[in-house]
Order: structure tokens, then C-alpha cells, then sequence
């Protein structure tokens, strides 16, 4: 069965993320993203300011075949650091590009 379609945002190079209304992790985590490099062979965005404390916040997609739990798309300061955002991909094989919703 295959999973159902998602909305993506393409090959944009600018990004927006809205929608958080927690008042400490929204400020972090909505805002404008520009990208950014790639990892995975998928882009990564980071947010055009910087939190509060100086820290970078980046979203990008992680691949792991051996433990597909952490594979998907992450909102986090640095790769493999602790994360604010997570959306699941269980068949990360077919989503190439950073999806429009379902970060939680």
C-alpha cells in the first residue's frame, strides 16, 4: 500500500513555516527559511534569523535504511542535535523534496 500524497515544497529556495502557536518553540521554529546545502541529496533550509540566543535553525532530511524510525524531515539547530520538529517519512524513498505539512 502506498502512503497517501503529500504536498511539497519543490525546489524553492525560500521557505516559510508558520503555524506553531507554542510560545517558546514557535518563535524558534516558524519564521523564513533560505536554502541551504543538501543532506541525503535532499535540500536543507536554514532560517534566515537566528533564535533568540544566537543558535541557527535548520530543517533537513534524514536517511537512515537501518533504522527507518529517524528517517524524515528535521527542524533542528544542527545535524543529529537535540530537534524541535519532526515529520516521519516511513517511505522516505519517494519523498524528494521537503513536505508543505505535517512537521510536528
Amino acid at each position: 500500500m502506498l502512503p497517501p500524497p503529500q504536498v511539497e515544497v519543490g525546489q524553492d529556495t525560500h521557505i516559510t513555516v508558520q503555524g506553531c502557536a507554542h510560545p517558546v518553540v514557535g518563535a524558534i521554529v516558524n519564521g523564513s527559511f533560505i536554502r541551504n546545502g543538501e543532506n541525503h541529496g535532499k535540500p536543507v533550509y536554514k532560517k534566515t534569523e537566528q533564535t533568540k540566543d544566537g543558535v541557527d535553525v535548520l530543517i533537513y532530511f534524514w536517511n537512515d535504511v537501518q533504522n527507518p524510525t529517524f528517517c524524515g524531515w528535521w527542524q533542528e539547530s544542527q545535524l543529529l542535535s537535540p530537534f524541535w520538529g519532526f515529520n516521519r517519512c516511513l517511505w522516505s524513498f519517494l519523498f524528494q523534496l521537503c513536505p508543505k505539512v505535517g512537521v510536528t
